[in-house]
């Protein structure tokens, strides 16, 4: 039987040729302003792991912004990596490893920022910062940008009815069943914004910024390790 991280490498593999055009059209075109909102909002930015980095899209927006930047990027999916590494191949100080953040091939105290966007969901919390909080430097940065869960059950049930049904039709133009299927059951998966934050704060990380998009369907949240 595959495990949970085998079968998200094998999907994401799959998805890497359509994942940058389904992004855009799922979110009507603004996962990009988010996107740079999430990096313009963050207040430092140097030493950057970025955690899911997918086809580097995130990556590349740092450098455009802050081309001093050194970047790594790491993911599960090998195809979805060669995507990333063509696409920032004439970028400076960027590097990309097939590698888990359960299992992070970093020293203590490596970088100052960590992003995560659209990848936290994914995620087991109590994993992910029992090693953001080694490989993080003192005062360092988490910025995450994801899907979030409606406090309203009604609307949350029918926001996950519209993905689940009436969007599906769409869905199968990119994807197969096998991988729509592992896009919706992510969503289930979502916190909301004031869970994510206590979460954090548990673990003493401090809010520098926070805001909820599209009708409180997605956030952002940028944390400061105490």
């Amino acid at each position: 039987m595959q495990t949970e991280t085998q079968i998200a490498s094998s999907i994401f593999d799959k998805i890497s040729n359509v994942y940058d055009k389904f992004l855009n059209l799922f979110t009507f075109g603004l996962i990009n302003k988010w996107q740079y909102e999430l990096i313009e909002k963050t207040p430092y930015i140097s030493k950057v792991l970025d955690i899911g980095t997918g086809t580097g899209e995130l990556i590349k927006k740092i450098k455009k912004e802050k081309k001093d930047s050194y970047c790594v990027g790491i993911d599960l999916s090998f195809q979805m990596l060669l995507k990333a590494k063509e696409k920032l191949k004439d970028e400076k100080d960027v590097f990309f490893i097939k590698a888990d953040i359960y299992n992070p091939p970093f020293k203590q105290q490596s970088f100052d920022n960590i992003f995560l966007s659209l990848s936290y969901r994914h995620l087991e919390h109590k994993k992910l910062i029992r090693q953001t909080n080694q490989i993080l430097k003192k005062e360092g940065y988490i910025s995450i940008f994801d899907t979030a869960k409606l406090k309203n059950k009604t609307l949350w049930k029918g926001f996950l009815f519209t993905v689940e049904k009436i969007f599906r039709p769409i869905g199968y133009i990119f994807f197969s069943k096998e991988e729509y299927d592992y896009f919706v059951e992510s969503l289930y998966k979502s916190f909301t914004m004031e869970e994510i934050i206590n979460l954090f704060d548990k673990d003493g990380y401090d809010v520098v910024y926070k805001r909820k998009i599209m009708f409180g369907l997605a956030f952002i949240v940028i944390f400061k390790k105490r």
